[in-house]
């Protein structure tokens, strides 16, 4: 069943015998949409915030289809075609359309789809999907190659819907995909008892693994989407400036008493958690504290909250770790790390 035969307004299957004509059946092909819920909310730097899509985000979808008996007829179906809101604020009632528009199959299909999400903007410059070879089905695996992730921080969510078909998945029943992070979110933030009279200098994490490959693989009944190749790489291990350098509490004396966020906030690949330095200056003095963290991975879906407790005689650094939750809703493990 060849792409054509979806896109057509009607499709009429007949036979011709004897001069005459009998219709075997018609059947209007039913647009493909989409529907998205983040299975946890988000406020990552204000890229993505609560359980939707932001309204610049799109859905980048491949799909398969297969014959009713599940032998595979399209292995390309479409891929990485681009699905936006049908309209903005997105709610969790909003349709994400094709332009143009995409059908699904006439008669009794099944269909795989892979899809992730990023802001529009990211989309085709920084991190790029590359899909199998054109005979391979599209929807089986989708890579993220070479990936900065210091230097692209997009938060890119991912999501599969297989054993799709126009009985249970189109029209009022279009299809739901439950989005996931890539990555771990580290935010760090620090309150004083004293104002003005510690500065923090830099927050380093020693070869903090920031380059990788990102496969979404959807070849088994479980769906595995994990990191290889991760490394590090020179000058990419510090905590960056945040969007307003001159009010992000790095490198300026700290004055509050409750906790404020220091520096940016930090996407990075899952991998074993690594101990952090804090560089920090108290009058004409400059010192190093080191923290120690508990063993463990940063894991991908999950925000790491490190609260530093700073007075002029000890740091007290405790972990907080949420599903990507904002700090004054939180449902979290708390650890005091010293």
């Amino acid at each position: 069943m060849k792409k054509s035969l979806a896109i057509l307004g009607v499709a009429v299957l007949a036979l011709v015998s004897c001069g005459k004509t009998q219709v075997i059946s018609t059947e209007s092909p039913t647009p493909i949409a989409f529907k998205s819920v983040v299975s946890s909310a988000v406020k990552a730097d204000a890229q993505l915030e609560g359980v939707n899509l932001g309204d610049a985000y799109g859905m980048y979808v491949s799909a398969t289809q297969y014959k009713a008996d599940g032998v595979l007829e399209t292995a390309a179906y479409f891929t990485d075609a681009e699905f936006l809101p049908a309209a903005t604020p997105v709610t969790a009632a909003t349709e994400y359309h094709a332009n143009p528009q995409l059908y699904w199959p006439i008669g009794n299909a099944i269909m795989d789809f892979v899809a992730y999400a990023m802001p529009v903007a990211a989309h085709g410059v920084a991190p790029v999907a590359t899909f199998p070879a054109i005979t391979d089905p599209v929807a089986s695996i989708v890579t993220f190659a070479g990936w900065d992730t210091y230097a692209n921080q997009v938060d890119l969510l991912y999501a599969v819907k297989n054993d799709a078909t126009t009985v249970t998945n189109a029209g009022a029943q279009t299809v739901n995909f439950e989005f996931k992070h890539a990555q771990a979110l580290l935010v760090f933030q620090a309150q004083v008892n004293t104002a003005d009279k510690i500065i923090i200098n830099s927050i380093t994490i020693p070869e903090l693994k920031v380059e990788g490959d990102f496969i979404i693989d959807n070849t088994k009944n479980v769906l595995n989407a994990h990191w290889e190749n991760l490394a590090s790489a020179p000058a990419k291990d510090v905590v960056a400036p945040g969007a307003d350098p001159a009010d992000d509490n790095l490198g300026e004396a700290l004055t509050s008493a409750t906790y404020v966020q220091v520096g940016s906030s930090l996407l990075i690949p899952q991998q074993p958690r690594i101990n952090f330095t804090i560089n920090y200056t108290i009058g004409a003095n400059t010192m190093e504290y080191t923290v120690n963290l508990t063993r463990g991975n940063w894991e991908m879906g999950k925000k790491y909250i490190y609260q530093l407790d700073i007075t002029l005689n000890e740091i007290i650094a405790t972990q907080v770790v949420s599903d990507y939750l904002d700090a004054a809703n939180l449902n979290t493990e708390t650890t005091v790390l010293n």
